[in-house]
């Protein structure tokens, strides 16, 4: 849990953040923050539709497109350029289809803490964007390049990719963790994996307390 209390204090110190709109499960009083939240996972391309003026362009044109072309999202899940968001929903988009991915790159990371009757949210990515909602639904957007941040995002994301083999495969997104419990969601290129319990527990774990 250290990692992500670092990126919190970093963000804090540093950002501010912007209201988003409703969908999925929804933790927060503010349907602007649950969108935001559901986005986090992305996992619901509706949801990313849904803020399109159906004139994108690529990726996203792929992305949104009924008949996506396998080797045109194969390239976009590949590009270690490319936007990690791009990335994770390329390859959901391939396993869909049917296509095996024989890789497994950790692309994504969400920790959720279950506290003052909602929940704190901290999400990074490999591309080195981060989002931190808090329990009360304020939010920290992070785009940017910030030396001091960019290096704890990257530790974040190497504790993250050791937690993997030890994390269990989810085929759907469960509910947010309950009161002093802790859910850690890895995106991963060849699935979702998820670790879950109680704060203490997962603190003192030797796979899940440095994240």
């Amino acid at each position: 849990m250290k990692g992500k209390i670092a990126i919190i204090a970093s963000l804090v110190s540093i950002f501010t953040g912007v209201p988003c709109s409703a969908h999925g499960l929804n933790p927060y009083k503010d349907e602007g923050r649950n969108v935001i939240y559901n986005l986090l996972f992305c996992d619901d391309i509706k949801l990313f539709k849904n803020g399109s003026d159906g004139e994108e362009e690529p990726p996203w044109s792929i992305l949104l497109s009924e008949s996506a072309d396998k080797d045109e999202l194969k390239k976009i899940g590949q590009d270690p350029a490319g936007e990690t968001r791009s990335r994770i929903l390329a390859y959901n988009k391939l396993r869909q289809l049917g296509v095996e991915i024989d890789r497994q790159e950790l692309l994504g990371m969400i920790v959720e803490y279950g506290i003052n009757g909602g929940i704190d949210v901290v999400a990074a990515y490999t591309d080195g964007t981060a989002r931190y909602i808090n329990y009360s639904g304020k939010l920290i957007t992070y785009e940017a390049h910030n030396k001091a941040i960019d290096t704890r995002i990257t530790a974040f994301m190497h504790n993250g990719q050791r937690m993997v083999s030890k994390a269990d495969p989810q085929n759907t997104r469960t509910s947010p963790p309950q009161q002093g419990d802790v859910k850690i969601t890895l995106l991963t290129s060849d699935g979702v994996y998820m670790r879950e319990g109680e704060f203490n527990k997962l603190t003192e774990d030797a796979i899940g307390g440095p994240v």
